[in-house]
């Protein structure tokens, strides 16, 4: 849990610019009076290079602070933000409960393996694969790549004597292990 250190300190939502979150955070975060909170996914990208964490709000972080002593301007002015968000110019605070919530959907989602094969398990190209669900389910193929972020992934089964290229759901391969090789 984030510790609530201003009495009169609230959260709210902050925009930012496209793929400027992590920019926007270390930006707010040199401002007296000011807690962030960037909600983030550790994820496997296909590029090595790319970053291993995602946003869990693309575009979106959270900030605790008491507007009257801090100031909005003073807020919209760091690089990566675009404004607080807000009605009729107004920036909303947001209840501590639904940041509450948002931590521990993320604690949750962070718990659970996004891909579905059972912890410390991975797919690389190349690995036997069965389909368990969808129009395909019972064949086997090889893993390709992840598609989309770890959702979707591209398989080639053999189908009707072809090499059948074909996408699915991540969750729906498991990772097939023939004679002691993993």
């Amino acid at each position: 849990m984030i510790e609530r250190t201003e009495p009169y300190a609230q959260w709210y939502a902050v925009q930012t610019h496209p793929n400027r979150e992590f920019l926007a955070e270390g930006a707010l975060a040199s401002v007296e009076g000011v807690q962030t909170y960037l909600p983030t996914l550790h994820v496997q990208p296909v590029n090595p290079r790319a970053r291993t964490k995602r946003p869990f709000f693309p575009g979106y972080l959270f900030l605790r602070a008491d507007l009257s002593e801090v100031g909005p301007s003073v807020l919209q002015w760091r690089p990566g933000i675009t404004r607080l968000v807000g009605l009729d110019g107004e920036p909303t605070p947001i209840p501590d409960r639904v940041i509450d919530e948002i931590q521990s959907r993320v604690r949750a989602a962070q718990a659970k393996d996004p891909l579905g094969l059972g912890e410390g398990a991975t797919l690389n190209p190349g690995d036997s694969v069965r389909i368990r669900s969808g129009p395909l389910q019972g064949y086997e193929g090889m893993f390709d790549t992840c598609l989309g972020g770890q959702t979707r992934a591209r398989i080639l089964v053999d189908f009707m004597g072809r090499e059948l290229k074909t996408e699915c759901d991540v969750r729906a391969l498991e990772k097939v292990v023939r004679g002691g090789r993993d």
